[in-house]
C-alpha cells in the first residue's frame, strides 16, 4: 500500500508517530525488496546446493570431492551460526553473552577457515588442470641422424 508519505512514514498532515507497518525499515524493504531472514537462509542453502552441483559436475574427481566436503562444511557452518545466535539470544546479561560466545565463535571460525582452504585447493587444482590441458605437450624429439 503506497501513499504520499516520505521514508519516515509521515505526511504533511500527520504529526503522530508512524505505525509499526510504516517504519523506515519496512518502507525500505518495500522499496528495495530487502529479503527477510528466512529468505536469506533459503538463498544461502540454495547457493550451497548450487556450489555442490557445480563441484560434482567437475571432470576432476579431486575437485568434486573437495566441493562436496566444502558444501557439507558450509551447511554445518550455517547451522553453527544459527545455534550461536539462539544461545546468544537467551543471554540475559552482558557477562552471559561474553561467556557464551567464545567457544561457538571459535568453532565457527575453524569451519570457515577450512571451507576457505578447501575452496582455494579446489580452485588451484582446477586451474592447474586447465593450464595443462591448454598447453600442448611437447613431442619427443627425434634424435639427429
Amino acid at each position: 500500500m503506497h501513499d504520499d508519505k516520505d521514508a519516515l512514514g509521515t505526511s504533511a498532515e500527520e504529526s503522530t508517530p508512524p505505525a509499526p507497518e510504516n517504519t523506515l525499515l519496512n518502507t525500505a524493504k518495500q522499496r528495495h525488496a530487502i529479503a527477510s531472514p528466512a529468505d536469506l537462509l533459503d538463498l544461502r542453502l540454495q547457493r550451497i546446493g548450487d556450489y555442490l552441483n557445480a563441484a560434482l559436475s567437475s571432470p576432476m574427481a579431486e575437485v568434486a570431492v573437495l566441493g562436496g566436503i566444502n558444501a557439507d562444511l558450509a551447511a554445518l557452518e550455517l547451522r553453527l551460526s544459527q545455534s550461536i545466535e539462539e544461545v546468544l539470544a537467551e543471554c540475559t546479561s552482558k557477562c552471559e553473552y561474553v561467556d557464551a560466545a567464545p567457544e561457538g565463535v571459535e568453532m565457527l571460525l575453524k569451519v570457515s577457515r577450512q571451507i576457505e582452504r578447501g575452496t582455494r585447493l579446489a580452485n588451484e587444482l582446477a586451474r592447474s588442470r586447465g593450464k595443462t590441458e591448454q598447453i600442448p605437450r611437447p613431442h619427443k624429439m627425434m634424435p639427429a641422424p
